[in-house]
């Protein structure tokens, strides 16, 4: 932390984290009852985020937020005002939540070293994450945004990038990707691919 200089609001976040998944049982509870889940990241070389979102499916609008962040400062501070800004109000409308840039997270913060800005990138690419998983558990699939290039598939927009995240934080098997995913992954194409991904990695 020395060698960066953060904003009192940024150090507030980290030091006080708003939202924050305990691992307790209120934790297990919230992760039960989650409508969908996101992760990003790279525990070998970074930061990996997780973030839990609760749903009002009648208006559209995010409800409920719960993350974990395991990596710098920066990256806890963006997850915390990330959550502080969807549960604004009575909650941000999905609509809302797909407008967010990495940047307006950054206005929110106040500041934050250019080295670290990538931590609000992987910020709203954990949103993105967990709203592409709602989207393909309620068969929304215009509304995916893929992240990353180099579509796996063209119904779900699942790309390699999403996949190679989700097996770098731990998954082992296909059955453990479509969970991620959210729902079937029909295309028999698809699945040799991913396949392929887990026998290599």
């Amino acid at each position: 932390m020395a060698s960066f200089d953060y904003t009192e609001l940024i150090k507030e976040h980290f030091f006080n984290p708003r939202n924050f998944l305990k691992n307790d049982a209120d934790g297990a509870e919230f992760i039960k009852n989650a409508d969908c889940y996101g992760e990003v990241g790279n525990p070998v070389c970074g930061d990996v985020m997780k973030i839990w979102l609760k749903i009002d499916r009648e208006n559209d609008k995010i409800i409920d937020c719960r993350w974990q962040t395991f990596g710098c400062v920066a990256a806890i501070a963006v997850t915390s005002m990330l959550s502080v800004m969807l549960k604004e109000g009575s909650g941000m409308s999905i609509n809302s939540a797909l407008e967010l840039t990495p940047q307006k997270i950054v206005e929110k913060l106040g500041a934050i070293p250019p080295k670290k800005f990538h931590c609000a990138v992987l910020g709203n690419e954990a949103l993105k994450s967990a709203l592409n998983n709602y989207f393909r558990k309620t068969r929304q699939f215009d509304r995916i945004i893929p992240i990353g290039p180099d579509l796996l598939d063209e119904k779900l927009k699942l790309t390699h990038k999403e996949v190679k995240d989700w097996i770098r934080n731990g998954a082992k098997s296909f059955e453990e990707i479509e969970a991620r995913v959210g729902t079937k992954i029909e295309n028999p194409e698809t699945k040799a691919k991913i396949e392929l991904l887990l026998k290599n990695n």
